[in-house]
């Protein structure tokens, strides 16, 4: 049994260098509506973007949990600033200091 095109039903009209050609019921048609082929079934993506992020997400955690049972966060991101930003928060932290002694 051949496959035949019906314009009634749901179809994709492709647009292509090659000419045109339905696609309908998973099945492949040309211009003409004459049955080509089978259509491949699209390449699933191996895991879900979304699960992936919460995945990086939880393996960040892991790992700040892991550094606050040794020395906590003391110079986990110091390297990581600009000195100008280091900077400023070392003025910030004396100046908190100054006022406390200050009260």
């Amino acid at each position: 049994m051949s496959k035949t095109f019906d314009p009634d039903k749901h179809h994709v009209k492709i647009r292509g260098m090659n000419g045109i050609r339905y696609h309908q019921d998973g099945c492949e048609f040309s211009a003409g509506y004459q049955y080509i082929g089978k259509l491949n079934a699209p390449d699933k993506p191996a895991a879900d973007p979304v699960a992936n992020k919460k995945d990086v997400r939880a393996a960040a955690r892991a790992k700040i949990n892991r550094r606050k049972g040794k020395d906590g966060l003391k110079g986990y991101r110091e390297g990581e600033s600009p000195e100008a930003v280091t900077l400023a928060n070392k003025e910030n932290v004396a100046a908190r200091q100054a006022e406390e002694r200050a009260e």
